[in-house]
């Protein structure tokens, strides 16, 4: 069980962020928690996650990872990075701490320049 969803659910869960997030990168496009988490409920038919519950957070974050630990070496690049913050149009930390785990984001290269290029790899590689 994680963050209260058994493991098939989780399982679910994960192969429609990729289907969702690969269709957002067809399109060019980026996406956000919120819609992410309403895209989740409606391919799966599970509750919606709780962004107000520390735990659905969490959730959300390790789902992503799990997406790009599963599709990096596919693609080459941070699928996860196709999510951002509504308010900020940022990922977040999250995103950057596994960037920095991966060795992909070494010292001195700014943030926000390393989110844009994974953004481009991503659409490159599955854009019409």
């Amino acid at each position: 069980m994680k963050y209260g969803r058994d493991d098939d659910e989780w399982d679910e869960l994960l192969d429609a962020a990729i289907e969702y997030l690969v269709e957002i990168a067809r399109d060019r496009a980026i996406t956000n928690y919120t819609d992410l988490s309403s895209a989740l409920a409606r391919l799966t038919g599970y509750a919606r996650f709780d962004f107000s519950a520390d735990r659905d957070q969490a959730a959300v974050g390790a789902l992503l990872g799990e997406v790009t630990d599963r599709t990096y070496d596919e693609i080459g690049a941070m699928l996860s990075a196709l999510v951002v913050q509504k308010a900020t149009g940022d990922p977040g930390e999250g995103f950057y701490r596994l960037a920095r785990k991966m060795g992909l984001l070494p010292p001195g290269l700014q943030k926000f320049e390393f989110f844009q290029g994974q953004v481009g790899l991503v659409h490159e590689k599955y854009g019409r």
